[in-house]
């Protein structure tokens, strides 16, 4: 009893003393943060069991993909909010045997993750071949709901249907198996959905070593065959359409998006939702992706294209280091040698971006501060002024850099919120991403916002080239901006996020 009190008495010590270091900085200390911190301070595991699972697979998907064949569009009701259908991750874990302390001790655990929420709008099914024995279904679990079928080589053995965030399991004899534990995430972008694994049908997913998994998702339609939502000529408040009247035909699947085989474009989405024929009346014939369930757990891919993106724009930077200098050293003398006349705010801005890029930050503190003096309401003042204070921050001790980054941001989320929408805006959000990447996530927890920020830039930056045909220059530059926000994703702990401006670094660098 005596040790306990005395190690509470120095908990509390302990925490005291950090109000007192930190002052205001505790503020960013939220319950996330501490129990992360206290989590890597302990070393403390959470057993695979509790978790899903080790991982067998993960697979994600392009964004902005939920279009179907590339012609469907969402409904009109606001319901559907944009991205709502749009699967960007599907990760599937290996089975779990014997569990403490769970519901189902034997499960196997797949999981899926979308642009957006709300989760009530999706209709979503997972066919699965999880033996390779060519038995099964190629048709669909509703005759007709999704107007598709099933690569004959691979049929399914069951499906997994989840709608009104609850999950079932049929057979492929269409009887139910089981109903699944089924967790959504308040946002509803994330579903965790877990398979018991009672029934003697499903116990062979513990001895496959390959399965096979069509992963469809369609709108939710209460009253439409196999819940799916309909797709007419035009959209409506109960209905999805097409982009153009005349691209219609009744054999369009019902799909927004689905699970595609990135490694294989003959075999991507928009060709498999597009491969039925109106003059032979077929359907469109889908292709699973295939999962090895022996994968090693934790697979991550390599950053060898972040690296070599980041090592060419340091020296890209390098090269134009000399430049910049030249041109802050003659303008700085131009602006000293008309020591007698008023100088205009433009004029000192000028000169402080200049300093600022060649690294004489002082200099340009002192100028922009002169300018927000003059010009409040200046967005692009105040975003370089911020960044000026959080370098003199990084400069500073501990106390002091915590309540100078905080001053920083400050100017910087003035200046975005002036600059939104604005043509400021590219300039003013690159200064507030380059500081969010430079503090400490642990303290300040700025990593996601400078990761949207970065995103955001590369968004804008596009429309200023020709995106299809950028030069080499702009490849390297826009790749520069997708791998900030990977670094800032990771950092942030949003893998998915993370691995998705990855796939835009590539795709753009390649």
């Amino acid at each position: 009893m005596k040790k306990l009190t005395k190690g509470l008495y120095y908990f509390r010590a302990v925490l005291i003393s950090l109000i007192c270091i930190f002052g205001v900085s505790i503020f960013f200390y939220n319950s996330g943060f501490l129990s992360t911190l206290f989590a890597r301070s302990l070393h403390l595991k959470i057993a695979p069991s509790f978790t899903g699972g080790e991982t067998a697979e993960d697979f994600f998907d392009d964004a902005h993909d939920d279009t179907g064949s590339g012609i469907l569009r969402y409904p009109s009701n606001s319901q559907f909010a944009e991205g709502s259908l749009d699967l960007l991750r599907y990760t599937v874990h290996k089975p779990v045997c014997n569990a403490q302390w769970q519901p189902y001790p034997d499960y196997w655990q797949l999981d899926l993750e979308y642009r957006s929420g709300p989760s009530d709008v999706r209709n979503i099914i997972m066919y699965i071949d999880c033996d390779g024995d060519g038995k099964g279904s190629t048709e669909t679990l509703a005759e007709g709901a999704e107007n598709c079928s099933f690569e004959k080589t691979h049929p399914w053995d069951f499906a997994v249907w989840l709608c009104e965030n609850e999950g079932r399991v049929y057979g492929a004899d269409r009887h139910l198996i089981c109903r699944t534990e089924t967790a959504v995430s308040k946002d509803g972008k994330k579903i965790i959905v877990r398979i018991p694994l009672k029934d003697t049908q499903l116990q062979k997913i513990y001895t496959a070593q390959t399965t096979w998994h069509y992963v469809l998702t369609g709108g939710f339609s209460k009253w439409d065959r196999g819940s799916f939502l309909p797709v007419d000529k035009r959209r409506n408040i109960s209905r999805g359409g097409t982009m153009q009247p005349s691209q219609y035909n009744l054999l369009l699947p019902k799909i927004y998006d689905m699970l595609d085989d990135s490694s294989d474009k003959s075999l991507n989405q928009y060709a498999q939702l597009g491969s039925w024929n109106k003059d032979e009346l077929t359907k469109a014939v889908l292709h699973p992706v295939e999962v090895s369930m022996n994968a090693e757990a934790g697979k991550e891919k390599k950053d060898t294209v972040i690296t070599e993106i980041k090592k060419q724009y340091a020296a890209d930077q390098d090269a134009q280091a000399a430049q910049s200098k030249r041109e802050y050293e003659q303008t700085r003398l131009q602006y000293e040698n008309t020591s007698g006349t008023q100088k205009t705010a433009e004029e000192k801005q000028q000169l402080a971006v200049l300093a600022f890029n060649c690294g004489e930050t002082d200099a340009a503190e002192k100028l922009l501060s002169d300018v927000i003096k003059q010009q409040p309401e200046n967005a692009e003042a105040l975003a370089y002024y911020g960044s000026c204070v959080a370098i003199r921050g990084g400069k500073s001790s501990v106390v002091q850099a915590v309540r100078l980054v905080n001053d920083a941001f400050t100017y910087l989320n003035k200046a975005a919120e002036l600059a939104e929408g604005t043509p400021q805006e590219y300039t003013v959000l690159m200064n507030r991403a380059s500081v969010c990447t430079a503090v400490p996530d642990t303290v300040f927890g700025k990593a996601l916002t400078g990761a949207e920020d970065f995103t955001r830039c590369a968004s804008i930056y596009k429309k200023t080239i020709d995106a299809e045909h950028p030069v080499q220059k702009e490849k390297l530059f826009l790749a520069h901006l997708y791998a900030s926000a990977y670094d800032c994703y990771k950092t942030a702990g949003k893998e998915t996020e993370a691995v998705l401006s990855l796939k835009e670094a590539e795709k753009t660098w390649n």
